[in-house]
């Protein structure tokens, strides 16, 4: 899985580039409030900027990995 996650990185931005890694791909992996103190931002727009970018991952998976 995080191998496809890999490859479909670069159709994120930066931001939500770093949060996917920081939470899913990256070890130890970091919660929400590790996030936001690291990015400066608050953690429920780590939460929303997460949210996004799982669903342009699952968007861009479906399209990329259709059988």
């Amino acid at each position: 899985i995080s191998l496809i996650v890999n490859n479909l990185l670069p159709k994120l931005n930066d931001k939500q580039q770093k949060i996917i890694q920081m939470r899913f791909l990256n070890e130890p992996k970091k919660t929400h409030k590790e996030i936001y103190k690291i990015l400066n931002i608050s953690s429920e727009r780590v939460r929303q900027i997460e949210n996004e970018a799982l669903g342009k991952l699952k968007t861009n998976y479906v399209e990329q990995y259709q059988y």
